[in-house]
């Protein structure tokens, strides 16, 4: 299950792995499974991934659960996505686009919803800045948006995971130049 998150949505490994020993992400009947939390971090649901990349709920035990993971320090920061793939390929995003640390978003929690009733409203009405990274012509976008007026709508061109992989497709492309360049030296 673990490697074909990898090859399909290229997730490292190592991420996954440390979602996995927390029970944030687990295999069952052969699906990806991705526990949904309170705040508290109490299991209420899970968002189960078929073989067809869509995901699909149980029975939603209450309405404030949502499949999160937060960077370390005091959260000042929500991002929306909706579902875990997307609130994880949005980490990735922020994470590769700062390497070096320079301008690292604030602490920042990273939220996949299926529904705008799983927010925890009064925690994110807290917050410095909320984003909802959800497609602006969907549902569930307005749905969020009308719970947080004051977030800011950010629309991807495409998936938030297809700009993760041509994210490192790139990367990848440019290492093959740099060696190829390297190859191609000729020393006397």
């Amino acid at each position: 299950m673990r490697s074909h998150l990898a090859v399909e949505y290229s997730l490292p490994l190592e991420l996954l792995n440390l979602l996995h020993s927390h029970s944030w992400l687990y295999a069952g009947s052969e699906k990806a499974v991705f526990t949904a939390r309170t705040l508290e971090g109490e299991p209420r649901l899970a968002f189960v991934l078929d073989e067809r990349g869509n995901f699909t709920t149980t029975r939603l035990l209450s309405s404030e659960a949502a499949f999160w993971v937060a960077t370390t320090g005091e959260i000042e920061r929500a991002v929306i996505a909706c579902n875990p793939i997307e609130a994880l390929s949005i980490l990735l995003i922020e994470q590769e686009n700062n390497p070096d640390n320079c301008a690292t978003p604030p602490p920042t929690i990273y939220l996949g919803i299926e529904r705008a009733s799983q927010l925890p409203i009064e925690f994110l009405q807290e917050l410095d800045s909320v984003i909802i990274a959800i497609a602006e012509n969907s549902q569930l976008a307005r749905n969020a948006s009308a719970l947080l007026p004051k977030a800011e709508l950010v629309s991807p061109q495409s998936s938030w995971n297809d700009i993760w992989i041509q994210l490192i497709e790139q990367e990848q492309q440019t290492h093959q130049q740099h060696k190829q360049r390297i190859q191609d030296i000729e020393l006397d």
